[in-house]
């Protein structure tokens, strides 16, 4: 639950700097650990320039992305990473880019469950200055003529210190209605247009077995957000029934019932393929 927590934090962090974007990051993986780490990102054309002036330090680039940064980056995802390319998008009336990096060995890829733009949105500096092992998945890859991934999911730093605990409302804090007004339902809605995230691991054969919560015949979800469909009467309706404490069993199963929401909630998951 607590991880589930930090996600959404980490997504509103970026989404609340602009409107109208989706980012989509996929990691693709051959049966050998190698593949592909290819990500997109679309704004807007409303925002396209906002966002370029007022949260890029670079004012002469007219792109969402410094390309040198982006080959540089490729050191810090791990050992024999390979920029491959970026591409210019142009799609319907947003706009945006494409980068792919290879990788040789999904073992020593390091990458968190954060997308690259969020952690490169302030292009201060090139690369995220974190190295702390916690802050990335770990890979454990079984090879064979059926292949056996792990994944351990990154814990943050808050995570790996601190005890859950319940939280215990006052009666005062229990009368305080959880359930927005119709004008504040609505602006509240208008700041989440259009936003989406996804994060996916994508595999080069049928997938044999899983205990992840989310996949289909060929990927794992890890998140697969699209705030519409999150901002819906009916979400709103079910937040307020949801207990604050994290331990029950009754707010996980209600969270998977969510129209729009899909988080992996689970510490480690395993993909035969």
């Amino acid at each position: 639950m607590k991880r589930i927590k930090y996600l959404i934090l980490a997504i509103l962090s970026l989404f609340l700097l602009t409107a109208c974007i989706e980012v989509k990051t996929n990691v693709m993986i051959n049966k050998d650990g190698s593949g592909y780490l290819e990500e997109t990102v679309l704004i807007n054309n409303t925002y396209y320039d906002f966002f370029n002036q007022n949260f890029r330090s670079d004012k002469n680039n007219k792109k969402l992305y410094n390309e040198n940064d982006l080959k540089t980056y490729s050191k810090d995802l791990g050992k024999d990473v390979r920029f491959v390319e970026v591409e210019d998008l142009n799609i319907n009336d947003s706009k945006g880019f494409r980068v792919k990096y290879s990788f040789k060995n999904i073992e020593t890829l390091r990458i968190s469950d954060q997308s690259i733009f969020s952690q490169n949105a302030d292009q201060n500096h090139s690369v995220p200055d974190n190295h702390n092992n916690n802050s990335y998945f770990e890979f454990k890859l079984d090879k064979g003529k059926t292949s056996k991934l792990s994944i351990v999911f990154p814990k943050n730093t808050e995570e790996s210190t601190t005890q859950e605990e319940e939280v215990v409302l006052s009666e005062e804090d229990n009368n305080i209605p959880q359930y927005p007004e119709e004008d504040e339902y609505e602006n509240f809605k208008s700041v989440f247009q259009n936003i989406k995230m996804s994060y996916t691991f994508t595999f080069n054969t049928e997938i044999k077995k899983t205990d992840a919560l989310f996949f289909d015949k060929n990927h794992v979800i890890i998140y697969d957000i699209n705030f519409d469909e999150v901002m819906s009467k009916e979400n709103m309706k079910l937040i307020s029934q949801l207990t604050i404490n994290p331990h029950d069993r009754e707010t996980k199963d209600k969270l998977l019932k969510f129209k729009g929401l899909k988080i992996e909630n689970k510490d480690s998951i395993t993909v035969e393929f």
